[in-house]
């Protein structure tokens, strides 16, 4: 089950007023879940949203906007009809490049965060494509692609999550022998799903992003 808390905030740009709704709980059942970490078909459960402003469309970060009030959506609902607000909701995915190029971030957790999703957006045209070997031998992974991973694999954290990403991020810079060294250890029984499909991927030489199958509600990503 999915609830939510509602959020009445303002913009420090054009001062517009404005509701977010941020996850309280949330259910990854039947979510479909990929190499890379990204989760579709369940809710965002991250604290780092980029919002984006529904007068002047400046972004900002939901943690860095100054807030006016909190409410339950019971109590929400009983004075919206008094004020109704404009809602904003995460930026598209499609934004993301962009913001990798402006920088869009203060430090180390939102750039990793930028460039997670920056990662995510590039992948998309590959999900669920039909990986024969010319495709595969064909692939070439843009330069500026390139130098994101490499830059977010410093960011990212040495827990079992932590390891699995960065574990993928060199199965698709192409450094296959370090991808597979990296998962030579001991995982919890929910992340063998991931950590298995990465191993295979890589020992196939295989640097496209793939399906994961995970028999429970396990998803590992840090960054749903």
């Amino acid at each position: 089950m999915t609830s939510y808390s509602i959020h009445v905030m303002h913009c420090p740009d054009c001062n517009c007023k404005f509701v977010f709704r941020s996850l309280s709980s949330y259910s990854t059942f039947d979510a479909i879940c990929y190499t890379d970490g990204s989760v579709h078909g369940s809710p965002s459960s991250s604290g780092g949203l980029v919002l984006s402003c529904p007068k002047c469309a400046h972004c900002h970060w939901a943690t860095e906007l100054a807030e006016e009030q909190t409410y339950s959506v019971t109590e929400y609902d009983k004075i919206e009809a008094l004020e109704p607000l404009p809602a904003v909701f995460e930026i598209e995915h499609d934004q993301y490049p962009r913001l990798l190029r402006e920088k869009f971030w203060h430090n180390a957790e939102q750039e990793k965060y930028i460039r997670t999703h920056a990662w995510w957006e590039f992948n998309m045209p590959y999900r669920d494509y039909c990986m024969d070997s010319s495709t595969i031998a064909s692939f070439e992974l843009p330069e500026e692609q390139a130098e994101n991973l490499r830059n977010l694999l410093p960011l990212l954290d040495s827990d079992e999550n932590g390891t699995i990403m960065k574990a993928e991020v060199l199965r698709e810079l192409g450094e296959f022998d370090a991808c597979i060294e990296l998962l030579d250890h001991p995982f919890g029984k929910g992340h063998l799903p991931a950590v298995s499909a990465i191993r295979k991927l890589a020992s196939r030489n295989n640097p496209l992003v793939a399906l994961i199958y995970f028999p429970n509600d396990d998803c590992w990503s840090d960054f749903e």
